[in-house]
């Protein structure tokens, strides 16, 4: 096949663009994915390159939002897979501030009021401690893709957060609308990809279509977007289940097709077979005439009844095999699927263990765990906003010597959750090989465990001074339990009891 008309007018004019055409088609040759056949699916949208906003429509976030939600409350799979992350990242104890300024009092009083502010003070409604509202704010934020917290000053300082619905252009403009001589997209205005200023809809709008006096621009220094975009020029989150929803979305009509089959099956389990099939036709079309009782049609069977049939009818079940042997293994690679972009193995979206041994499920749990451990540093790097906040305030108002602090007053670390071991004695005698031979430090241990090395030496310290104070002997090692098992033992001299 010779070359299109287009590119041998190019190559007549332009040599050098042709030549480049011609290389570009060679590179996309090499693709059977770039090449357009009968059989390549239609990807539609927009595929004109671009940035990540280039690729998100406020109508199109609108409805992945929207869809999400609807998810969130009528589908159980949706809902239990942000409610394993939520519990897998955030816990029930949530993260523990651990302050590494250059001055150790300082650092045990910052931990102790930010500890004491987050759990009552945080939420500007007073309605929910600390890490309650922030597992709300982190369910909203992977239901919804992204999600806002404005940190106000007044007082003793605390969040109000809104929902990222409310932040958008007014009347669905993606371009055009400009705030303090910037560009704003998706609501959002930026200066060298900093963001300076906010459009916010006075309350949760019903549309993407909201009248410019229906909302006021905020400035975003004080505003925390909470998000995980997928590419750095992607200024709105994305909905966690986007990618999934068609596959959410199957597996419920497949469930629901199924169920509805069953019930089927089992409502119309008899027939009434006869060998006159005309006489049968004109017979249903009179069931509902005047007529003798005994030549009405048989509807139930009740107990211990005696039915009566027309000559040439027999009653035949109808034999049920719904679902059948293959469905259920087909519904479980459907939720596989589901669950591999989100790094969550198909027993951990089902909470079914059974079907795998120990060594297997320990596996699962280390590779979710991976991904769960991304997940709260990507958290805590919101959460290091909302203490550098405060921390800024509590120092302008003298509650710390700044000079104290040292050069880096904000500095810190966080203490995350960790997960329960599926075998406490063998990592047990896993974390005492470790030290032993210095492979690993009582504080990585303890820091995989979730805890912090610091408050188990101050925990058992206080344990031991409690212990002297109280006379209770304390003892170095554990005894053995055989010994302690053939001291109890009677000799052989003495016999049994």
């Amino acid at each position: 096949m010779g070359k299109p008309i287009i590119d041998r007018c190019v190559d007549y004019m332009f040599p050098s663009w042709g030549l480049k055409r011609a290389q570009a088609r060679a590179f996309l040759a090499s693709y059977d994915a770039a090449q357009k056949k009968r059989g390549s699916k239609d990807r539609g949208g927009k595929q004109n390159g671009g940035s990540g906003d280039d690729h998100i429509d406020h109508y199109d976030l609108w409805t992945l939002r929207e869809t999400a939600r609807d998810l969130d409350r009528n589908n159980g799979l949706a809902m239990a897979i942000v409610d394993r992350i939520m519990e897998n990242v955030i816990s029930s104890t949530g993260f523990e501030l651990r302050p590494k300024t250059l001055h150790d009092d300082s650092n045990k009083r910052i931990k102790e009021d930010f500890a004491y502010w987050f759990i009552h003070e945080l939420d500007a409604c007073r309605e929910f401690s600390g890490w309650s509202y922030m597992r709300n704010v982190f369910r909203s934020y992977k239901r919804d893709g992204d999600y806002f917290l404005q940190f106000r000053t007044a007082g003793n300082c605390s969040v109000m957060g809104f929902e990222g619905d409310r932040v958008l252009n007014p009347n669905g403009q993606l371009t055009g609308m400009t705030i303090g001589g910037l560009e704003t997209i998706n609501g959002i205005a930026k200066k060298d990809g900093v963001k300076k200023y906010l459009w916010v809809a006075d309350k949760a709008p019903t549309s993407p279509y909201v009248p410019a006096s229906d909302g006021k621009a905020i400035r975003a220094d004080r505003v925390i977007q909470i998000y995980s975009p997928r590419r750095t020029t992607q200024g709105r989150g994305i909905p966690i289940c986007a990618p999934l929803i068609r596959e959410i979305d199957d597996i419920d009509d497949l469930l629901a097709w199924e169920r509805q089959a069953a019930k089927l099956a089992a409502s119309q389990n008899m027939v009434v077979k006869t060998e006159n099939p005309v006489g049968a036709a004109e017979w249903m079309k009179s069931i509902y005439t005047d007529r003798d009782q005994s030549e009405e049609r048989l509807e139930e069977i009740d107990p211990l009844s005696l039915n009566y049939l027309r000559v040439g009818e027999e009653i035949q079940s109808i034999q049920s095999n719904r679902p059948n042997n293959t469905f259920e293994s087909f519904i479980l690679l459907l939720n596989r699927y589901v669950g591999i972009p989100l790094g969550l193995p198909l027993e951990l979206v089902l909470l079914d263990f059974s079907k795998v041994n120990f060594a297997s499920s320990r596996q699962l749990l280390n590779q979710a765990q991976r991904r769960f451990e991304i997940e709260q540093d990507d958290f805590s790097w919101f959460m290091f906003k909302i203490y550098q906040l405060w921390l800024m305030v509590r120092m302008e108002r003298g509650f710390y010597d700044r000079d104290k602090l040292g050069p880096n007053p904000f500095s810190h670390v966080w203490g995350f959750p960790g997960w329960p071991s599926p075998n406490p004695l063998q990592d047990a005698q896993a974390c005492a090989l470790a030290i032993q031979y210095a492979f690993g430090s009582r504080t990585d241990w303890n820091r995989k465990r979730g805890v912090s090395q610091d408050q188990v030496e101050q925990e058992l310290e206080k344990e031991n001074k409690q212990l002297v104070e109280r006379a209770i002997p304390v003892k170095d090692s554990v005894e053995p339990p055989s010994r302690r098992t053939q001291e109890n033992q009677p000799s052989k001299s003495q016999g049994a009891v």
